[in-house]
């Protein structure tokens, strides 16, 4: 169970990443008209939906690891 959750994260987290990454280049080219939406898009992306996955897959790690040192 922990293991096939801890790959559904990386495969979302990475996912998420490339959007991350596709975003960040939108924003150095978008017009100025543009930048504030992509900006908040950004923003939404890393608070939302990719800094509660990191923080579950810290938290798998570090169960899993205390487990090894048991």
């Amino acid at each position: 169970m922990t293991r096939d959750r801890l790959s559904q994260i990386e495969t979302s987290l990475h996912r998420l990443y490339k959007q991350l990454a596709q975003k960040q280049k939108a924003l150095d080219v978008a017009e100025m008209a543009d930048k504030e939406r992509i900006r908040q898009q950004i923003e939404f992306l890393k608070q939302d939906e990719i800094s509660p996955l990191e923080a579950e897959h810290r938290e798998i790690l570090k169960q899993a690891s205390e487990q090894l040192q048991i």
